[in-house]
């Protein structure tokens, strides 16, 4: 872990611009920083705002107030094709659901990924993390629509973790995987988090997994919105 902010967040205020919603914000957030390497699980009930702070984080939505700097860069004041280029070589992104392109197989999942980020092609690294996440390689030749929900997770950690990305958003990763595989998931997260001076922003309900990160954040604790 380094001095250097990976996440720094100022007066940041979202509220959705809707004619059907209330114009009260969902997030306001007056200070909040993560060191880059720093491995933070992040915590909150459902409806708290908390995938809304990662697709501000993200690049995804647009603060109403405030900034959001990563890496040094306000994401914000990039153009739209600049943000793409800035968030494909800089975040890597675990979704709940997993996106992955369903007619398209495994490998071709995980290179479309290494294609959008610059990252030159490195099949030993695949093969690497198939086998930190129990994923055998002859899977690599099946559409991602015929793997199980526990396997398309781990594909969907291969992809976001296969360019080394300084930056890791997981937003929900373990909830469709055992205990087992949620273990061997968290482990290889954070070596790689550790190894290659990475980022982690963890999001889970598991509030159990907390013990794992370097800190633990309630939403609440930072967000002032009532």
């Amino acid at each position: 872990m380094t001095n250097t902010l990976s996440i720094n967040i100022e007066q940041l205020r979202f509220h959705w611009k809707n004619k059907n919603t209330s114009n009260s914000a969902v997030l306001d957030i007056p200070q909040w920083h993560v060191q880059q390497g720093e491995s933070i699980f992040l915590h909150g009930p459902s409806g708290s705002g908390k995938s809304t702070l990662l697709n501000l984080i993200g690049g995804i939505l647009s603060p109403t107030e405030g900034k959001v700097t990563l890496l040094d860069t306000d994401i914000h004041q990039l153009s739209s094709t600049q943000k793409d280029r800035f968030r494909a070589k800089n975040i890597g992104v675990i979704f709940q659901q997993f996106n992955l392109v369903p007619y398209l197989s495994v490998l071709d999942n995980i290179r479309l990924g290494q294609q959008f980020s610059g990252a030159k092609y490195d099949l030993s690294r695949i093969q690497d993390l198939c086998n930190s996440l129990n994923l055998t390689i002859d899977l690599l030749h099946q559409k991602a629509n015929q793997l199980s929900t526990g396997q398309q997770q781990r594909v969907a950690m291969i992809r976001a973790l296969y360019h080394r990305p300084p930056l890791i958003i997981a937003d929900e990763p373990t909830s469709a995987l055992d205990t087992d595989t949620r273990d061997e998931f968290i482990q290889l997260l954070l070596q790689e988090g550790q190894q290659n001076n990475c980022t982690v922003l963890f999001v889970s309900h598991d509030k159990p997994l907390a013990t794992h990160f370097d800190r633990s954040v309630a939403l609440g604790e930072i967000n002032h919105a009532v």
